[in-house]
C-alpha cells in the first residue's frame, strides 16, 4: 500500500504539480516535500518566475534545451551549479539542439565548454551536442589539459597563433598534440613566434 501511495505521488499530473509550484499558500519546504521526485514534467512557462530556480533544482521541469535556454537567460548568461547538475541529469535526453537559433547555441556553447566545470564523460557528449561550433581565439584560460584534448579532437579550436602561444606557454601537455594536428600550419608561421626550443623540438620531433 506504502508503495502504490509513492508511486502515485510521484506521478502527478501536470496540472497538479503546476498548481503546486505556483501557490502562494504552500510553504517552499512543503512545495520541494511533496515535487521531488516527480515523473512527469512541465515548461517554465507554466511556473511563476519567482519558483524557476525551485523547479530546475528539483527536478519538474522538462529536460529539454530551449528550457535550459530560458533559465540560462534568467541567469544573466551564467551556466550555474544548478543548472549544470540539471544538465548533467539528463544528458542522455538532451541530444537534440536543432530547436534553437545558431546564436543561443553559441552561447550556450561558450559557457559550458570554454571551462572544465562538467564531468569529462559529460563534456565529451556535449561537445557531439554542439558539433559544429568551433572558437575562434577564446579564452582558453579555464580549461584544463583533458577537456582541451577533446575540444581539439571535436576540431573546435582552429589554428591561430593566439592558440599556439596560448597552448605552448600555459598547456604544454596539449602542445605535442596540436602541433601534430596543425603540423603545416605552426611549421609556416614558426618565425612569428618568439624562439622556444621545447616548441621548435616538438615540430622536428613530429616530422621525422
Amino acid at each position: 500500500m506504502m508503495y502504490l501511495l509513492q508511486v502515485q505521488q510521484s506521478r502527478r499530473s501536470e496540472q497538479v504539480i503546476i498548481e503546486i509550484i505556483n501557490s502562494e499558500g504552500i510553504a517552499e519546504e512543503t512545495k520541494r516535500k511533496y515535487l521531488l521526485g516527480q515523473q512527469n514534467k512541465v515548461s517554465l512557462s507554466d511556473v511563476n518566475n519567482q519558483m524557476w530556480t525551485l523547479a530546475v533544482e528539483i527536478d519538474i521541469i522538462t529536460p529539454s534545451w530551449s528550457e535550459i535556454y530560458v533559465f540560462y537567460t534568467n541567469q544573466s548568461n551564467v551556466m550555474t551549479s544548478m543548472l549544470r547538475t540539471f544538465i548533467t541529469k539528463h544528458i542522455d535526453e538532451l541530444k537534440d539542439i536543432s530547436e534553437l537559433e545558431e546564436t543561443q547555441r553559441e552561447q550556450l556553447a561558450n559557457s559550458a565548454l570554454l571551462t572544465s566545470n562538467f564531468e569529462i564523460s559529460v563534456y565529451d557528449k556535449l561537445i557531439k551536442v554542439f558539433n559544429g561550433v568551433t572558437f575562434e581565439d577564446a579564452d582558453i584560460s579555464s580549461i584544463d589539459n583533458a577537456h582541451l584534448k577533446s575540444l581539439l579532437y571535436a576540431d573546435m579550436l582552429p589554428y591561430s597563433i593566439y592558440y599556439t602561444t596560448t597552448i605552448r606557454d600555459s598547456h604544454s601537455d596539449v602542445l605535442p598534440y596540436y602541433a601534430e594536428k596543425y603540423l603545416d600550419e605552426c611549421v609556416e608561421d614558426i618565425d612569428e613566434l618568439p624562439t622556444n626550443m621545447d616548441y621548435t623540438n616538438i615540430l622536428c620531433e613530429i616530422q621525422k
